[in-house]
């Protein structure tokens, strides 16, 4: 069974379609938990570690996230975008980047940990532009249940390009972190009112393909995969965000 947790499941949430063909879906990304009382003081002090990885000419773009749901001061940083042989020769120096962090902020940490992902895009429907709101739904399956699992993932998304579904998403298969999930949903969100039901529900997303039957038994099987889930909402943070060149 993979492990993962929710640190590396925004990785595409940022990309539009175009930039996940071109660049390739693997993303590289850090859970950062902080004290609720530090928080300020952590984000001044992270704006400068900001700074140091503007001084070394960073070609990757480092893209911060923070938590609106669940608890306060989780804050997830990524660089996504990316193929596996990326990571065999990165920009900065590893080392160096983990030193600087630990000097700047690692006093007000309570937690830290590095985790790796990869966007299924076959499965995904992504928004053509970036979006400043996710809500990400991680699953862990029950042994033995991965490919009912991914068979109703690749029906849903048959059924909502075929109904035009205007709601878009990212399936994210959890490679490596530590935690227990496997696979994450991500929800892509332009604001707070998007959250509304949409007119179209995702059971008459299936039913209007298939027939209520067969949408019934999807939904079933999907369900029968579940080991546990857990959700939370993330919000994009420009101001922490570091963007080669600016």
């Amino acid at each position: 069974m993979k492990t993962a947790t929710t640190l590396a499941v925004v990785v595409g949430a940022l990309l539009p379609a175009a930039a996940l063909a071109q660049e390739g879906p693997i993303s590289r990304s850090y859970t950062l938990t902080v004290r609720a009382a530090d928080i300020t003081a952590f984000e001044e002090a992270y704006l400068r570690h900001v700074d140091w990885h503007r001084q070394q000419n960073d070609s990757w773009t480092w893209t911060m996230w923070s938590s609106d749901t669940g608890d306060l001061g989780r804050y997830i940083v990524i660089s996504g975008g990316h193929t596996w042989t990326d990571f065999d020769s990165p920009p900065v120096d590893e080392a160096a980047d983990g030193a600087d962090a630990l000097a700047r902020f690692g006093g007000y940490l309570t937690s830290v940990s590095s985790g790796l992902a990869r966007i299924m895009a076959d499965v995904s429907r992504p928004a053509a532009d970036p979006v400043p709101m996710v809500h990400v739904i991680e699953y862990e399956l029950k042994a033995g249940k991965e490919g009912d699992f991914l068979q109703v993932v690749g029906k849903f998304k048959e059924a909502a390009d075929q109904a035009s579904w205007p709601l878009h998403y990212l399936w994210v298969d959890m490679v490596s972190s530590g935690g227990g999930a496997d696979y994450a949903l991500v929800l892509q969100h332009e604001s707070w009112a998007s959250f509304a039901p949409q007119e179209m529900s995702p059971t008459a997303v299936l039913e209007n393909a298939f027939g209520r039957q067969e949408a019934q038994s999807l939904l079933d099987m999907f369900t029968g995969t579940i080991e546990t889930s857990s959700e939370r909402v993330w919000t994009l943070r420009p101001d922490l965000t570091y963007t080669p060149g600016n």
